[in-house]
């Protein structure tokens, strides 16, 4: 919406095209959906086998990236990471670890098969829609408080943490699953 505001024509590719649809679903969390639903018509969808393509013309490319750990970011940052007229914009967060941290911190990515330095600028704005520590610890409390008796912390630098929290201050079973954990509830 903010590139259509500017008269920008993105293309748009990954998990982007469904991440969309599904906000366009959910209209009540979205300021403008008439807004949303212009720019979502006007940005063009990156048709599968044609990345290369686009790579022949200046453009903006919104994709999905995983904090650039994957995603069809990474396809394109490995043909353009020594173009100093590129740029990534990262829009949220990017943890300790990850591509994204890296990019930011030291300028060199991990392509898998190598670490390279990176020619293309890269950029940071905090569009997050994670919740912080605070709003989860709300969101919990609130739904501990409408009955939940487990809770399972799944997302974040410190399930562990959370949930021992959760234990100690509502006084309710919380769980961080690792990997192949087994749950009967």
């Amino acid at each position: 919406m903010i590139l259509e505001d500017y008269g920008i024509t993105p293309y748009i590719d990954g998990m982007g095209r469904e991440v969309c649809g599904i906000i366009e679903r959910y209209p009540d969390y979205v300021k403008s959906v008439k807004a949303l639903r212009r720019a979502i018509k006007n940005a063009i969808p990156v048709e599968r086998g044609k990345r290369e393509r686009l790579l022949d013309e200046p453009c903006v490319i919104v994709t999905t990236a995983g904090m650039l750990n994957g995603g069809p970011a990474l396809f394109y940052i490995s043909r353009l990471y020594n173009d100093e007229k590129s740029k990534i914009i990262l829009t949220g967060y990017q943890i300790e670890g990850t591509n994204g941290y890296m990019a930011l911190n030291s300028g060199t990515i991990d392509l898998g098969n190598r670490i390279v330095k990176l020619k293309m600028k890269v950029e940071q704005f905090d569009f997050s829609a994670h919740s912080d520590d605070g709003q989860l610890k709300d969101l919990v409390k609130e739904v501990v408080d409408r009955g939940a008796e487990i809770v399972f912390t799944v997302h974040g630098e410190d399930c562990e943490g959370f949930a021992a929290w959760i234990r100690e201050n509502l006084g309710v079973e919380a769980y961080a699953p690792r990997n192949g954990d087994i749950y009967v509830v």
